[in-house]
């Protein structure tokens, strides 16, 4: 015969046993709660992005707007910069015409001894009209010579020669016409 003496009070037995089920309803509790928090922070986060986002555009579209202001400002002929487009136009024209400087002292170079410029008129499109006073008709013929065989001289011819009594001067006039153009040679 088999008999079975508990000591044990039986409330500790149903404490042990609610315990075991407490424990699943507090992870379960834990979980949802977490979740809920998690999906909290996402919809803020969610919400901060999308004002940033919106902040990023308007900025931009400001940003986009006051670089067409500025470039509307700066190309084309306006009161801002009409300036600097000079200066451009000017270098522009340098770099197409020989320099004048170098054409007029080239045409110089070429003339006799004791021969004078009296006069020197220079139009960009190669027309030159030079008036020099030499001491005989043949200086004025050895200059005439010195032009035809110059590279800058496309064309070349002696107007007139004036005598000049009290001081035997010779006054000629040549028109000359020039290669003015940057690379453009005989």
């Amino acid at each position: 015969m088999e008999v079975s003496i508990n000591l044990l009070p039986k409330q500790n037995i149903r404490k042990e046993k609610r315990a075991i089920y407490l424990i699943p309803v507090l992870g379960i509790a834990v979980v949802c709660i977490t979740t809920i928090l998690l999906m909290y922070q996402y919809m803020d986060k969610k919400d901060s992005i999308k004002e940033l986002s919106e902040k990023i555009t308007s900025q931009s579209s400001a940003r986009d707007q006051a670089r067409i202001e500025y470039i509307e400002k700066t190309t084309g002929f306006t009161k801002y910069n009409f300036t600097e487009k000079y200066k451009q136009l000017n270098q522009f024209l340098h770099s197409i015409y020989k320099d004048t400087i170098y054409v007029h002292e080239a045409i110089v170079k070429l003339l006799p001894d004791q021969a004078n410029v009296i006069g020197y008129t220079y139009l960009n499109d190669g027309e030159l009209t030079l008036t020099a006073t030499f001491n005989s008709k043949g200086d004025s013929a050895l200059f005439l010579h010195r032009l035809y065989s110059c590279e800058l001289v496309e064309k070349a011819e002696l107007e007139s020669i004036t005598a000049d009594d009290e001081d035997v001067l010779y006054e000629s006039i040549f028109h000359i016409k020039l290669n003015t153009l940057a690379g453009e040679e005989k």
